[in-house]
């Protein structure tokens, strides 16, 4: 549902179009059988003018809902339109003039005829609690945008939302947010712990009291119960909040949060990764909560390439605490079908010795349905990866059976344990995606790699390490099941979206052949320098000392360490002179 554009005279109306938008994020969310990206993510587009086809990429989605609204004179008028892009083609299109008492009985009707559009007649879900004022309604539409900006914004929020419970005081939605102000008042803004989480508490069990079909409500109460300890009715609550909405993003965020700090760390990553694809734009909230259940997994490979390229960043995150303020753009469902697909080869490995063997494919194929049903995609991105990877499949095991006559076992998903980085005390452990061992002894590592970073050269360079630092820890015997082996080979395994598949050698590049040990080493010996050099006091944190583009200006911290005011190219006229 894309951004309602606001067509009234009157620039005050803007938060009315918004909160209409909001308002049917929320009514299609909960149907079963749609999948809809949170609000954060499509007021990315607020104002910007862009093709369908380009946004709808962008989300992963097939169908866009786009209108405007006009507000005057006690009337409102609504246009809306849902198009596939795929074709570029309407599908449904209409104009409501009505009265603004109206207003929420237009939400229900546009809701119900964009449903049947895509999925035919269906039950409706349970009816959720609409406002009787609509100064009450304004008010927290308003408040719900603040109230998590800053603590001044957040006391501006407090009394709109007072004022909103006065003119309505059956109004669960504004009661659900006061519970989150005052929630937030003392975790986030250092007010004082009571009465603010006691009134917190109440004022969330107030709004599902009042309407016990609003999955927000729930989840706020669930959230504010997990805080109270009370971890078995917050479960319910959650699960209550999932049966309702199981689109809303930020309750698979905050159960994520809470899973983490409760030990479940495999459960909070998947949540949290679902909560990204359906807010692949979210609140900087979202980044916190990915890189505590990422910590928890002990996933510590990728931070030394972090710690390499901008150290600036390691200590403004670690050191200072600072949680990003701009989340990253990335391509939407790039990283899950990544996951996705080292999941498949991962399973396939596990079930196959000897990818010659006759059924090698269709083994590979079911593993492929195994994981796709488990990843319960959206059918119209089902639609696009299934094929993909089927044109996959039969190249994979082409590439296996050039491998195989040298290969005595196959590792995937192999863990190297805690070693000792030289005379630091700093342990490094990780995963590969496989190890084969060679009949000779040796064993090559393989990083399957289905986009195109880090580049080969990257990796040659020791820009990114990863590959050559597992070959250190195998060397050192890090990989238990291997025990103390030298690398032979060093190799991305590209599978790319056209079905081809091919292994990418890191040892050569610019015509500067290297062996696998020697690299490995260097990259050893360049980590066990590095964290020398930062555990020195006295030793600064550089902002991009080694960036992968010249320029590169895009990191959480830049702002920060003002990158684009100190790396303004050529001096200035009286610096020149002077």
């Amino acid at each position: 549902v894309l951004p309602f554009i606001n067509l009234s005279n009157d620039p005050e109306q803007e938060s009315f179009a918004d909160g209409l938008t909001e308002d049917l994020i929320t009514d299609l969310s909960r149907i079963p059988g749609l999948f809809v990206i949170a609000r954060n993510s499509v007021f990315a587009y607020k104002g910007k003018a862009m093709d369908v086809r380009a946004i709808a990429g962008e989300l992963g989605v097939r169908y866009l809902l786009e209108g405007s609204a006009r507000r005057a004179a006690g009337r409102v008028r609504i246009n809306a339109q849902l198009i596939d892009a795929l074709s570029g083609k309407h599908l449904w299109a209409e104009r409501f003039d009505r009265g603004l008492e109206d207003i929420f009985a237009v939400q229900d009707e546009a809701t119900a005829k964009i449903v049947e559009a895509l999925l035919g007649r269906l039950r409706a879900p349970p009816a959720r609690n609409r406002p009787r004022n609509l100064e009450a309604y304004d008010l927290v539409v308003r408040a719900r945008k603040s109230f998590d900006e800053s603590p001044q914004m957040a006391r501006e929020a407090h009394l709109m939302l007072t004022r909103a419970i006065a003119l309505d005081p059956d109004y669960a939605e504004a009661y659900r947010w006061l519970a989150m102000n005052h929630w937030m008042g003392w975790v986030h803004w250092g007010e004082p712990f009571e009465p603010a989480r006691s009134t917190s508490l109440e004022l969330a069990r107030k709004a599902v009291t009042i309407d016990p079909n609003d999955a927000g409500c729930r989840w706020v109460l669930a959230n504010l119960l997990a805080y109270e300890r009370d971890f078995e009715q917050a479960e319910i609550e959650f699960a209550k909040a999932i049966e309702l909405d199981p689109n809303e993003a930020d309750i698979w965020a905050t159960l994520s949060d809470i899973e983490v700090l409760a030990g479940q760390v495999d459960l909070s990553l998947e949540h949290i990764r679902k909560a990204f694809r359906l807010n692949p734009f979210p609140p900087s909230w979202y980044y916190l909560t990915l890189g505590q259940a990422q910590y928890a997994a002990r996933d510590y490979e990728a931070a030394i390439e972090t710690l390499r390229r901008d150290p600036y960043a390691v200590y403004a995150r670690r050191i200072l605490g600072l949680s990003p303020l701009e989340p990253l753009i990335r391509d939407p469902g790039a990283a899950e079908r990544g996951t996705l697909f080292h999941e498949i080869l991962h399973l396939f490995s596990r079930r196959v010795e000897d990818p010659r063997a006759p059924n090698a494919l269709s083994i590979l194929i079911e593993a492929g349905r195994l994981c796709f049903a488990e990843a319960k995609l959206p059918p119209d991105i089902e639609a696009v990866w299934w094929p993909r990877f089927e044109k996959l499949a039969e190249n994979i095991i082409e590439w296996e059976h050039t491998r195989a006559d040298a290969v005595a076992r196959r590792y995937a998903e192999e863990r190297a344990d805690k070693t000792v980085v030289g005379r630091t005390g700093v342990t490094l452990s990780g995963y590969a995606d496989r190890v084969d061992l060679l009949a000779g002894g040796m064993a090559d590592i393989l990083d399957y790699k289905t986009g195109s970073s880090p580049s080969k050269a990257q990796a040659h360079t020791l820009l990114s390490p990863q590959l050559a630092l597992e070959g250190a820890l195998l060397r050192r015997g890090a990989f238990r099941e291997l025990g103390i082996r030298e690398p032979s080979q060093l190799a991305f395994v590209r599978l790319k979206p056209n079905g081809e598949v091919f292994e990418e050698s890191i040892l050569e590049y610019n015509r500067k052949p290297r062996t696998a040990n020697d690299l490995s080493e260097e990259a050893w010996a360049r980590l066990e320098r590095l964290l020398f050099h930062y555990a020195d006091p006295t030793t600064g944190y550089l902002s991009r000392a080694l960036p992968f583009r010249e320029g590169e200006a895009d990191g959480d911290y830049d702002h920060l360490a003002r990158v684009l005011e100190w790396s303004a190219g050529g001096a200035s006229e009286d610096e020149a002179e002077g």
